[in-house]
């Protein structure tokens, strides 16, 4: 499938890969400005730009002086810089990754911008710092609001979750940062399963899921092999292989477009969106999908602190003809 074809479809994940793949050729070939340019335009595209589908080729045919900086001399090193640090960012000893991240930083003195804060961010998260990752993270997300920030910072939110690390961001926040980068590119099957793994845990949206489920607001969820597949535990490639099936069939992968059909897909799109309606207007449901009772808190008093007394209030007259044992009442 050509480049226009996976642009006509919106297959967001497939054109950043394409990128990659024409990337990792042009540094075979030292043509590291085009290089440069193509694994940018990836990272402009996806979502998660890690190597299950391989497009990355094995570290042992591209290592041997490929990345001598004594066998270059550029009048403008940055990008050479920054193909180094995307490439060695991948291997998993840590020699290769500071040496990614020294030459990250050689490519940030030279230009600060959206991704080589973002390369120096993954750096510093392989390498154990999370704390420096959510910082270039965020300072990442600031010149460019992308799936791929949202959604690397809620795997990060996760991820120091579980480790128990407590100085990032609190925790409470993966699965929103999550669900919005899924919502921005459906494509993204990593990201579809990171939402699903997540979502288990998380209280809130789970309590948003459970109450359309219960109360059928649209439709009658139970019967929808996705919904099923998503809210079970420990099914995720389960609930992966049928999300992908059905998003195979789609012609245009954005979530408006995939919510128009009548298939499972589509009324699973639907829970999704009417979830993110719900989340918008903070709607009062605890995490078994049950409204949550007025809690009587206005501005810090009890709401029965702002009811009548009856015993002085005369109900053939206007609120301010009362008389003043009825306002000393209050």
């Amino acid at each position: 499938m050509i480049i226009e074809e996976l642009k006509k479809r919106n297959d967001l994940e497939r054109i950043g890969k394409y990128y990659f793949k024409l990337g990792m050729k042009d540094t075979l070939n030292k043509s590291f400005e085009s290089a440069c340019v193509n694994f940018k335009k990836g990272l402009d595209y996806l979502t998660c730009d890690c190597i299950k589908d391989k497009w990355i080729i094995e570290y042992g045919y591209w290592d041997k002086g490929l990345f001598n900086d004594l066998d270059y001399s550029l009048d403008d090193p940055s990008s050479y810089c920054f193909v180094k640090a995307f490439l060695l960012s991948y291997l998993k000893d840590k020699k290769n990754r500071y040496l990614a991240l020294d030459s990250i930083e050689k490519y940030l003195e030279i230009h600060t911008d959206y991704y080589g804060l973002y390369v120096k961010g993954k750096i510093l998260n392989k390498l154990g710092d999370y704390v420096g990752a959510y910082k270039y993270y965020l300072k990442s997300l600031e010149i460019k609001k992308s799936s791929l920030i949202i959604y690397s910072l809620g795997r990060l939110d996760a991820k120091t979750f579980e480790f128990g690390i407590q100085d990032v961001n609190g925790y409470n926040y993966n699965i929103e940062k999550l669900f919005k980068a899924f919502l921005l590119n459906p494509s993204s099957l990593c990201c579809a399963s990171k939402l699903k793994e997540n979502w288990i845990i998380e209280g809130y949206y789970q309590g948003l899921m459970k109450h359309e489920i219960k109360n059928k607001t649209f439709y009658d969820y139970s019967k929808n092999k996705l919904v099923k597949a998503f809210i079970s535990k420990n099914n995720t490639n389960e609930f992966i292989n049928l999300y992908k099936s059905f998003l195979d069939k789609e012609e245009i992968l954005h979530i408006d477009d995939m919510e128009k059909g009548d298939n499972h897909l589509a009324y699973f799109v639907r829970l999704l969106k009417r979830i993110e309606f719900l989340d918008s207007i903070d709607a009062n449901i605890d995490s078994k999908g049950n409204f949550i009772e007025n809690d009587n808190e206005l501005f810090g008093k009890e709401e029965d602190d702002y009811s009548f007394n009856d015993t002085y209030y005369n109900d053939s007259l206007d609120l301010d003809q009362q008389d003043p044992e009825f306002w000393d009442s209050l």
